[in-house]
Parts: structure tokens; sequence; C-alpha cells
């Protein structure tokens, strides 16, 4: 009978590193092989500046996500006050989503 700490084991020496692609999440097993599917399927990263690396277009803090000035004030560790002012900022502000089914 395996122990926990035995299967962590077996799952960290088994376990492989896959690279998946910011755009369709799809998984590589090399870092070559997803710069050529990106490559191949004209995939692009956001270099948008709201994160330190090129990241999923859309992501928590991308510039494109309407509520990434949310999620920055989150990571910069706001009190619950600023939080709530952020938010609220947000909910009358911004312009929502066009009703495309309304008849």
């Amino acid at each position: 009978m395996y122990t926990s700490l035995a299967r962590a084991d077996l799952t960290r020496a088994g376990a492989r590193r896959v690279f998946r692609c910011p755009d369709c999440r799809t998984r590589r097993v090399s870092f070559s092989l997803l710069l050529q599917h990106q490559k191949a399927a004209c995939h692009q990263v956001c270099k948008c500046g709201g994160y330190h690396y090129p990241h999923r277009p859309g992501s928590h803090c991308c510039d494109i996500n309407i509520d990434a000035p949310l999620h920055r004030a989150m990571r910069e560790n706001l009190t619950d006050e600023e939080l709530w002012d952020i938010q609220l900022d947000l909910v009358l502000l911004t312009p929502g989503k066009p009703m495309t089914k309304w008849e």
C-alpha cells in the first residue's frame, strides 16, 4: 500500500512538462514545438504590459479584459474600500455587451 508521500513522489517522477498555446490552449511537449505551432496557426500572444511576460489575450490583468483594473488592484493589496470603489466604477462606467437576441 502506498502512502501519500510515495504517491506524490510517483506523480512528480512521472510528470512531464507541457507547454500550452495561449490562444487555442492545446498542449505541446517542447517549447520549440509550441513555437512551430504558433507560427503555423498564426496564433498571437498579447504584449500589452498587464503582465511582465507575453500572455493569453483577455487574461485577468490584460488590458483587453474589462475587469483588469480590479485584478491589478487586488494584486497590489489595496484595502477593501478601494476595491469596492474600483468595482463600482467598473459597473457604472464600463459599457456592457450589446444585446443581440432582444426582440
